[in-house]
């Protein structure tokens, strides 16, 4: 067998339950799609129970692809998340309704019709579930349908005027809370009442309020018009706040939600909208979408960098909400994955250790869909999210699991740290990182006819102990598939599953250095090969092929 020095010490802080499955285990496949390791473990709402809300974004842009349409989706989110947003389907332009809207102008009425079709389902879902539903959002200049503003809701009228435009975001407004509490009670717990309304792009902006509220949107050479600035004016999102604070139920918070939230003078003019709204009781917290890509911006270092704004945000006592967290790996590599997990578990170790330091009242992280590839959008290559196009989780997911370990290791104590394999190739047992004894192994292998090899996780090590000194002890290392000997598990005593803590251990052989300059890192004993790191910093590692059964010691200093 083979061993390692490695020079950094990983210390197994607990352990868990020890069978993930045996021989016969049923897996759990709904809608075709096998998501057994999607719906096993600690769920991350209970992970992040002390801390915030884990919530996840409903995708679809009608009602035919929406996330509530999927059983197998559903039930994932179910698992693991207390929070749920619609990402497109409860905005204005999908819960506005013309032709009822022109028949009350016809009629007399001057206020807009609203249906609410489109988020039915998703409100029942929440409803009988036990989950929270983020509202977004009310105001918002894109997504708002251009003949909301328009004399007699007519496509191609003119504008109207501040007074009658007032009029109908207070009507909307109110239309749309009273159903949401009268037909769905305690389901939406949160809104983001405005959306967007700051700008930080030279000429896109009025420079009066002190707020920078958009006056345009759009890239260049194809800019339009914000409309709610352009017919009620730079208050509107005061006024939004008003309405939204006259209608909501007591318990029901009321935010202001922006992207780009990182940047310097975007934070500082959001900062100074939410003091003023603040200060007269309008608001009880700022969303921060949260779109990052690998590089970008820095999350606790630079110029513009994530922990400075919400360390800034929270300087006003109003809750935070991340509520389209989003980090796009721009390809779909092993190496991509690795690095977007590791900027989801930047993420979410800032987020909590503000909490706890009590910096930022942080009382909602929501990342804005449920899978890559998403299971309704036939040719959608989106990365960006905690589950793979089978559902299954990435290794951002596993990094969100436990931020403070690699995701490897953490992916082991969600889907096992030991693969047993039969003759045939097949798993026949998986089991999670702990202590076993002969009896327990004998049970869950029971009615298997041949273990041909087995294989330790990434990060992990398998120690075998036996009852006597001359038993077939030993040590396997992880990311290794091992042929199955019966001799080095005579006499079995019993085998230790364990984060990979090997440092500083005595291989009790002699090795002598290649004099082949192409083996430079390589050692000799015979034909026995050997090799070490030539990295000239940690980690450092040797693995010698032993050829038998030998003892290991760790030196006494």
């Amino acid at each position: 067998m083979k061993s390692a020095i490695k020079v950094s010490l990983v210390v197994l802080m607990f352990l868990f339950s020890p069978l993930v499955y045996g021989a016969g285990s049923e897996a759990v496949v709904i809608d075709g799609y096998d998501i057994t390791a999607s719906v096993s473990g600690t769920p991350l709402k209970e992970i992040y129970q002390d801390q915030f809300k884990i919530g996840v974004g409903l995708n679809g842009y009608n009602t035919q692809t929406d996330t509530m349409n999927s059983k197998v989706m559903s039930e994932v989110i179910k698992y693991h998340f207390n929070s749920v947003t619609y990402t497109n389907l409860m905005k204005p332009d999908h819960l506005l309704d013309q032709v009822g809207s022109v028949k009350n102008h016809q009629a007399g009425k001057p206020e807009p019709a609203v249906k609410f079709d489109s988020v039915i389902k998703g409100l029942e879902f929440c409803q009988t579930n036990e989950i929270g539903m983020r509202g977004h959002t009310l105001v918002w200049h894109a997504q708002t349908p251009d003949w909301f503003f328009r004399e007699g809701y007519a496509t191609n009228g003119e504008y109207v005027d501040r007074e009658t435009m007032l009029l109908r975001m207070e009507s909307y407004i109110k239309q749309v809370l009273e159903f949401v509490q009268t037909e769905y009670p305690g389901v939406v717990y949160a809104w983001d009442v405005v959306n967007e309304a700051v700008e930080n792009g030279q000429g896109r902006y009025e420079i009066n309020s002190g707020f920078n509220i958009r006056t345009v949107s759009g890239d260049a050479g194809d800019l339009r018009d914000n409309p709610w600035y352009k017919v009620i004016g730079a208050d509107y999102v005061e006024k939004a706040f008003t309405y939204a604070r006259k209608y909501a139920d007591p318990h029901v918070k009321l935010f202001y939600n922006d992207y780009n939230t990182f940047q310097t003078d975007k934070t500082k003019a959001i900062y100074e909208l939410a003091a003023y709204l603040k200060g007269k009781g309008l608001i009880d917290g700022i969303g921060m979408q949260g779109y990052l890509g690998l590089d970008y911006p820095g999350i606790e270092t630079g110029g513009s960098n994530f922990k400075t704004a919400v360390t800034k945000f929270g300087e006003l006592d109003l809750e935070l909400h991340v509520t389209e967290l989003s980090i796009n790996p721009e390809g779909s590599t092993d190496e991509l994955f690795e690095k977007q997990a590791q900027r989801y578990q930047e993420v979410f170790k800032v987020l909590s250790e503000l909490k706890k330091s009590g910096v930022t009242n942080v009382t909602n992280v929501t990342v804005f869909g449920i899978m890559d590839n998403y299971l309704f959008y036939p040719d959608d290559e989106q990365t960006t999210r905690l589950f793979n196009g089978q559902l299954q989780p990435k290794p951002a997911f596993y990094g969100v699991a436990e931020p403070n370990k690699p995701w490897y290791v953490t992916k082991a104590l969600y889907e096992g740290a030991l693969q047993v394999f039969d003759g045939h190739g097949e798993v026949v047992a998986n089991l999670l990182p702990g202590k076993y004894l002969p009896a327990a192994l004998a049970e869950l292998l029971q009615g298997v006819d041949q273990i041909d090899e087995f294989k330790v996780a990434r990060g992990y090590v398998m120690k075998v102990y036996t009852n006597s000194s001359t038993g077939n002890g030993g040590i396997y290392l992880g990311n290794v598939n091992w042929k199955f000997n019966q001799a080095h598990f005579a006499d079995l005593k019993e085998i230790v599953i364990q984060e990979d803590d090997l440092a500083n251990i005595v291989l009790n052989k002699p090795l002598a250095a290649s004099h082949l300059p192409e083996r430079a890192n390589r050692a000799v004993d015979g034909q026995l090969m050997t090799s070490w790191s030539p990295n000239d910093q940690a980690p450092y590692w040797l693995s010698a092929d032993l050829g038998k059964p030998h003892v290991i010691t760790r030196p006494a200093n």
